[in-house]
């Protein structure tokens, strides 16, 4: 997958799919809450999307608190598959 993008002055600038991923990984299996995404893509769903087509397994999850859902992802590890995808 590529990470960034090269740009006609010679720029780098790294995307948001980029930085969704690092965070995912860097969080190494532990649930990411969706406003963090947000905070990097207001479309994070789409990026979320664009990595799993990558080929990267990407779990979602859904908790109820107080009348509100709050959802996470995270990137499966062998031992969390088979979660919800």
């Amino acid at each position: 997958m590529k990470m960034g993008s090269q740009h006609g002055n010679g720029s780098r600038r790294v995307t948001q799919r980029a930085r969704i991923l690092g965070l995912l990984l860097k969080s190494r299996g532990a649930w990411v809450p969706s406003w963090r995404l947000g905070r990097i893509a207001l479309q994070y769903c789409s990026r979320i999307a664009e990595i799993r087509s990558a080929g990267y397994r990407v779990e979602n999850h859904v908790e109820y608190r107080n009348g509100q859902q709050h959802g996470a992802y995270r990137i499966a590890t062998p031992k969390s598959r088979g979660g919800s995808r």
